[in-house]
């Protein structure tokens, strides 16, 4: 739908959260309408604004009131995040290769570290940080709420076997407190896209950094730091606060050099990100709007003049299509 001057003129006076309500979507989504509105010179009039006049962005109340950042004002909502857990509590006959005899107690989430993409800031979450806090709590709530509301405002989310690990543990645990599901958003996970179009030796976030020169994750002393995290331990709560930060740190380099080797064009497991430029002709994969053509992308029936991203190198094919709204040109 195009949000013409007529569309917004009843509507400037409303904050974003309102606006949601009004036309039946979330609050980020209906910011992002107002900041991309309030930055088109033919629609800033209307909140009292210059086209040289630099945008106010407006902060995501509910993730300002639980102390989260905002996501970037323009453009998708990518969110980077690691999760870290609480073994669970069994019985066993023996110490090799065991089946468990019953369960003491289930695991549970021990914190979330993430940043959005396109932006700086690093967060961290975690049951230490819960007043009601103490040794040995399997109490999570304090930090399953606060992942729930980034999914909530998230267009896509990005994990190292997230689809297998972080977002179903992460979905148990909204289950757990009686969450509803997030709105929609996309899952990107960064080792299955590793499985699918390379051949390393290993897989692991780890390796991954290794090979490709990205960096490594943070050292610290095996199990002792989940167990002594448990009971409350600040020393290593520090430490551990280090080692989830520098795997989002890690991930989101593994995210960035693989972004252009995420399908060919017309399929796709990356964000299209000529859904936030009007329509306009720019790289699907990382937004850029120097493309050259280079040959055709054909199917069994068709042929699409095939452009490469000359920031990114990703390959995307035009789509001729007639449309009611802006869409993106290519995909």
């Amino acid at each position: 739908m195009k949000r013409t001057r007529d569309w917004w003129e009843p509507r400037a006076h409303l904050s974003g959260e309102q606006l949601g309500r009004l036309e039946n979507t979330d609050g980020g989504t209906a910011r992002r309408w107002i900041r991309e509105a309030k930055a088109d010179p033919l629609l800033c009039d209307l909140w009292g604004l210059q086209p040289e006049d630099e945008v106010d962005i407006e902060e995501d109340e509910e993730l300002q009131a639980l102390g989260l950042f905002s996501p970037p004002p323009i453009g998708p909502a990518i969110l980077i995040y690691d999760i870290e857990t609480a073994p669970g509590l069994a019985w066993v006959w023996g110490a090799y290769e065991q089946n468990a005899i019953a369960f003491e107690q289930d695991w549970y989430m021990l914190s979330f570290a993430y940043k959005w993409a396109n932006t700086q800031d690093i967060g961290f979450v975690s049951i230490f940080q819960d007043p009601e806090f103490y040794p040995d709590t399997t109490n999570d709530r304090y930090v399953a709420e606060r992942l729930r509301l980034l999914f909530d405002k998230a267009d896509a989310i990005v994990a190292h076997n997230g689809d297998k690990f972080d977002r179903k543990k992460s979905n148990q645990r909204f289950l757990k407190w009686g969450f509803t599901p997030p709105s929609p958003y996309q899952s990107i996970d960064t080792k299955k896209i590793a499985t699918t179009n390379f051949s390393h030796f290993s897989n692991a976030l780890k390796e991954l950094g290794r090979v490709h020169e990205l960096g490594d994750k943070e050292h610290h002393t095996g199990f002792e730091l989940w167990r002594e995290c448990m009971r409350g331990n600040p020393d290593f709560w520090k430490v551990m606060e280090k080692y989830n930060r520098q795997d989002v740190v890690l991930l989101e380099k593994v995210y960035n050099i693989m972004l252009p080797w995420m399908n060919g064009p017309g399929k796709q497991t990356k964000v299209n990100q000529g859904f936030w430029h009007g329509g306009k002709m720019v790289c699907p994969t990382c937004g850029h709007d120097h493309l050259t053509q280079n040959g055709y992308h054909r199917t069994s029936v068709s042929s699409f003049p095939a452009y490469r991203c000359d920031r990114c190198g990703a390959y995307s094919r035009f789509r001729k299509q007639d449309w009611d709204e802006p869409k993106p040109q290519l995909v």
